[in-house]
């Protein structure tokens, strides 16, 4: 039985650079992390291993950004643009602490 290639959907290019992400291997991860526009919406990528939560300061409030994988991998996706540099409030099992993103 044929084994059934990878398909070339976003979705799976997206699944293959988290991958190369989370290995510490991305060649670029500017091109991956970060604020970026995809159909129409900004989005906002976030790794931090550590993280429990990771929230975006949006207009003086703390906005939840969505856990995508359990690894780290933080979004937010919005249909106004996302302003940089990006505030984020990181919150751990021992610390809460803000910082800007680096991406």
């Amino acid at each position: 039985m044929a084994k059934n290639k990878p398909s070339n959907t976003i979705e799976h290019r997206d699944s293959l650079e988290l991958q190369k992400i989370i290995d510490a291997m991305h060649h670029d991860p500017f091109s991956y992390l970060g604020v970026h526009t995809r159909n129409d919406q900004s989005i906002l990528r976030v790794f931090n291993p550590h993280a429990e939560q990771v929230f975006l300061k949006i207009n003086k409030e703390w906005v939840a950004l969505a856990r995508v994988h359990r690894h780290g991998l933080f979004e937010h996706t919005s249909a106004t643009p996302i302003s940089t540099p990006c505030l984020l409030k990181i919150e751990t099992k021992k610390t809460s602490f803000e910082a800007y993103d680096p991406y």
